[in-house]
């Protein structure tokens, strides 16, 4: 994808406002929302992201650089954005931009058990630090992402553009309807909750020398059952894929996975070592946590696809949740 002149002219822009001096070399990173850049200066290598419009509304982002300033003050590896001492128009040139600073690494490596290891107690960490954080902001639904009435309510947006995939998007409805069953709203407020990142996957986990050297994207962090990001690491981490997951292309991040139980099993024993024992609520209802996150990846993501691939997009396996979450012993 070759860079736009009129964004290479906002980044001039965005990189004299926040003092990073001037780019010298520019390269695409990962990303299916923000439109995420490595810029290279005379001081340094810069992430400069500027965030998709619908995560832009000043609360939602006053509220993220909280959360990563607090994350990082107890010592969880993520990385806060830089701060102007002076807020210019930067927001209103094509976008609302943010510069941090590069950290090297590489992304996990799906079902390498030395990399769940770190994960699940770099996790662990994240959990336990985020528990005192005293902000909330609701994000699309009460339950964020995986909502089940933000998931219905994105089933039926399908239907209206896609009625094609109207079996396939039946599939998922019954899906969302049994989960939410199994794990209604009071039974979901009841367990344990914390700032939780909400994007466990691969490409937002940066591993170096064998630690986790840096979560990143925390657009959808917020107050949530801790259950949630573990069922994101149960089908982004704990499972094994076709081919790599690459974080920029919808239909690599949203193909099948092939649940390795012994993995995640492992991974929970470590992550429960690190910082709490999971309750037996949460226990039993993790099944349906994870099946409502299957759901979200696949119904939002076949409303970033065009109208004509989405019967496709979502004909793809698992076609049973014993195929997906039902082999967790």
């Amino acid at each position: 994808m070759e860079i736009p002149d009129k964004i290479r002219a906002v980044l001039e822009t965005v990189c004299a406002e926040f003092e990073v001096g001037s780019p010298a070399a520019i390269a695409i990173l990962p990303g299916t929302r923000n439109l995420n850049l490595k810029v290279e200066t005379s001081k340094g290598a810069w992430v400069v992201r500027r965030r998709f419009p619908g995560y832009c509304e000043p609360a939602r982002l006053e509220f993220d650089r909280r959360a990563l300033e607090f994350l990082a003050g107890k010592g969880v590896p993520v990385v806060p954005s830089l701060q102007l001492a002076h807020p210019g128009p930067i927001s209103s040139q094509e976008g609302h931009w943010e510069v941090y600073p590069f950290i090297q690494g590489g992304p996990l490596v799906e079902g390498d058990r030395s990399h769940l290891r770190a994960l699940a107690e770099a996790l662990a960490r994240f959990h336990a630090a985020g528990a005192d954080f005293p902000e909330r902001l609701e994000k699309l639904g009460p339950r964020g992402e995986t909502d089940p009435n933000v998931l219905l309510s994105q089933a039926n947006e399908i239907l209206q553009t896609s009625p094609n995939a109207a079996p396939q998007v039946s599939r998922c409805r019954e899906w969302v309807i049994r989960a939410a069953e199994a794990l209604p709203d009071p039974l979901f407020a009841s367990l344990p909750h914390t700032l939780i990142h909400g994007d466990i996957q691969p490409a937002n986990l940066l591993v170096r020398e064998g630690r986790i050297a840096a979560f990143l994207d925390l657009d959808w962090c917020g107050w949530q059952a801790r259950i949630y990001d573990l069922a994101y690491a149960f089908l982004f981490c704990c499972s094994t894929h076709s081919s790599r997951i690459e974080g920029g292309d919808i239909w690599s991040l949203t193909q099948t996975p092939n649940p390795r139980p012994e993995l995640f099993a492992e991974f929970l024993q470590v992550y429960e070592e690190a910082g709490a024992p999971l309750s037996p609520s949460e226990q039993t209802v993790l099944t349906a946590q994870i099946t409502l996150t299957w759901c979200h990846c696949r119904l939002a993501g076949a409303l970033k696809v065009a109208p004509m691939d989405r019967a496709t997009f979502l004909a793809r396996p698992p076609h049973t949740l014993e195929e997906l979450v039902y082999s967790i012993p």
